[in-house]
């Protein structure tokens, strides 16, 4: 792949957020595009840089709904949201209905999250 994939990482948890976005960085198919840490952030985010997908952590959609994601959908249509979640309980995403959206656990190692992203973009 000529041109890496731009990621958008949104975490409500610094240590978390800049975690992952080291771990994507390091991956020659990935570039972190911008962090956010919640969904206002992540609309600002999206309109600066123009990513391929958003990561978001499933705790920021429990806590703040899922608003701001149609928000981006209605302005950039294109963009895939993966959301990262500790179990299988995607209840708050049930207002999500879209062939744009993806989930994963967070257990996953960094090179199959990876390889997660790659297959839903590329698609």
């Amino acid at each position: 792949m000529n041109n890496p994939i731009r990621v958008l990482v949104v975490n409500n948890h610094t240590i978390e957020r800049k975690g992952l976005s080291s771990l994507l960085n390091a991956m020659s198919s990935l570039a972190v595009v911008g962090e956010a840490a919640n969904g206002a952030e992540m609309v600002l985010m999206v309109h600066k840089s123009h990513p391929d997908i958003v990561l978001i952590d499933c705790d920021i959609l429990q806590q703040e709904g899922a608003n701001f994601v149609w928000r981006i959908w209605e302005a950039f249509p294109g963009i895939d949201v993966l959301i990262l979640s500790r179990s299988e309980d995607f209840q708050v995403t049930l207002e999500l209905d879209s062939d744009k959206l993806s989930f994963a656990y967070k257990d996953l190692a960094p090179e199959e999250l990876a390889r997660t992203i790659r297959e839903i973009v590329i698609e």
